[in-house]
């Protein structure tokens, strides 16, 4: 039996080619739920850059049975998840593929993940528009029509194309976003209502949850999940694998396995294979895509934006592709108005709100969520340490002296095409995230061709390992600025197709 481990994207889509493979598949899940304990409300403050709630509980966050104990430093903010369904219970849905200049230093190509990519929108719905970004970003596998844009997204995006020519010639490209939402109506689904409560879950279900392809997976005869163990090791010995975990009732559990796909996510399944490897008291690093928010001042104002029925997920993508700004590429996801922006807003003007002209700069205002490669961003150091009682995680984060040139000099950039984008930068508003908080983090026991020490082969197999495999972003030689989730997908689908050919 092929044990999976974990539910989230990565797991979901490792099960979905081992089954399509006609390998019979049990699926491991630590199984918090939200409705198994009451919602944790806390406050959604946009300039704290707080943990995303899920109709307003923070069950994705919470710690199971068994979970290790994480020591967080200031300089990090990386979580995981022992949610069913892993973070897509509070991702934001985008879905772009990596592009292929960003895949240089990796051991396989964009033309190796390209049929992933298409297996992986067979059970993940992606809406998408054929536009500019089709030229670097062709669209792969089955698409749906897009959703509809907000009038501030219209706006923005109609002046971005008068002005096509000379943006792209500078390197700048852009489209409307790609998302992963059921955008339309179909047999047994109501499709997209734009009630505007998109960053608060979405009451309809409709943005992707991997739960949803677990459930689906679950009714087939060929799969079984065990609902409520944290695994805590691996280890392999006379041809088989074996899983070490804690059962619901905090009771120690172990699993013999023919072949063992760890998809616990970049925190967990790091803390589980150091503690697999004895390693303790020596950093590994994970890689991060620096996350961070800037406000855009378009130059005219979209009236009654307060009163618009919209999604409030990304609206448009902007790709810059410019070397004097950063030889990777950089990734912008465009919001237009949104309930946070709006309290965000009410909060720095405190009694003045009376008196502020706040709805036409509401009008105005768009937010950018920018993200950098890792090449260019701070790393997470993870150290595995015993204690008295129970090993505990050390999280810290290490700076990296390009990070803030960089975004400057996209800044300066965006400043000098603020004609061509009718919109300019408010620079002393901008938030740069501490390492994690945007959730694309990876490259623990990245692929190698010829796996050292703490990396692992084509098939995600630590050095030293032949039945145990890693399909999740620990994965990843480097961690692009593109979204991540639909790259982590592909990659779980690709290893899994090729480890189902092994005895």
């Amino acid at each position: 039996m092929r044990y999976v481990i974990g539910s989230g994207p990565s797991g979901v889509s490792c099960a979905r080619a081992l089954i399509d493979a006609g390998r019979p598949v049990t699926i491991l899940d630590a199984g918090q739920d939200r409705d198994s304990q009451p919602p944790t409300l806390q406050s959604e403050k946009l300039d704290a850059l707080p943990r995303k709630l899920i109709h307003g509980s923070d069950f994705p966050y919470r710690p199971a049975p068994g979970a290790i104990e994480i020591a967080w430093s200031e300089t990090a903010a990386i979580e995981g998840s022992y949610a069913v369904g892993g973070l897509s219970n509070v991702w934001g849905a985008a879905v772009l593929p990596h592009h292929p200049s960003d895949l240089k230093d990796w051991p396989i190509s964009f033309a190796d993940l390209a049929p992933h990519y298409a297996a992986v929108t067979r059970f993940m719905p992606v809406a998408a528009a054929t536009d500019d970004l089709e030229g670097i970003f062709p669209l792969e596998g089955r698409t749906v029509a897009p959703l509809f844009r907000s009038r501030q997204a219209q706006a923005f995006l109609s002046t971005l194309a008068k002005n096509k020519t000379h943006l792209n010639q500078k390197g700048v490209f852009f489209g409307e976003s790609r998302l992963a939402v059921a955008a339309a109506s179909s047999a047994d689904q109501g499709g997209c209502v734009y009630c505007g409560q998109c960053l608060h879950g979405c009451p309809h279900g409709l943005i992707y949850n991997s739960r949803d392809t677990l459930a689906e997976l679950a009714r087939r005869d060929d799969v079984s999940h065990i609902h409520g163990v944290t695994v805590q090791s691996l280890e392999e010995r006379g041809g088989a694998a074996f899983i070490r975990g804690v059962g619901p009732d905090g009771a120690p559990c172990i699993f013999e396995a023919e072949r063992v796909f760890l998809a616990a996510g970049p925190l967990n399944s790091t803390a589980i294979l150091l503690r697999s490897l004895a390693r303790y008291d020596r950093p590994t690093r994970l890689a991060d895509s620096q996350y961070f928010l800037l406000p855009l001042l378009r130059f005219r104002a979209t009236p009654e934006v307060e009163r618009e029925a919209l999604h409030t997920m990304a609206q448009a993508f902007v790709e810059v592709l410019d070397p004097k700004v950063s030889e990777p590429l950089v990734h912008l996801q465009i919001y237009s108005y949104n309930d946070h922006l709006s309290q965000a807003l009410d909060q720095k003007l405190g009694p003045l709100k009376r008196v502020f002209p706040r709805s036409a700069l509401l009008g105005r205002l768009l937010v950018v969520q920018g993200y950098l490669h890792s090449a260019l961003s701070a790393k997470i150091a993870l150290t595995l340490k015993r204690g008295a009682g129970s090993d505990t995680l050390h999280v810290d984060g290490e700076p990296n002296a390009q990070t803030l040139p960089t975004i400057n000099r996209l800044i300066a950039k965006l400043f000098d095409l603020s004609r061509n984008m009718g919109a300019v930068p408010l620079k002393p508003l901008l938030i740069v995230a501490p390492p994690g908080r945007g959730f694309h983090s990876g490259g623990s026991f990245p692929l190698s061709r010829t796996p050292g020490e703490m990396e692992t082969d084509l098939l995600g197999r630590p050095s030293g390992f032949e039945r145990i495999h890693v399909v999740d972003a620990s994965v990843l030689p480097s961690v692009p600025a593109t979204t991540i989730t639909f790259t982590i997908m592909a990659n779980a689908h690709r290893i899994g197709t090729e480890a189902a050919r092994l005895a």
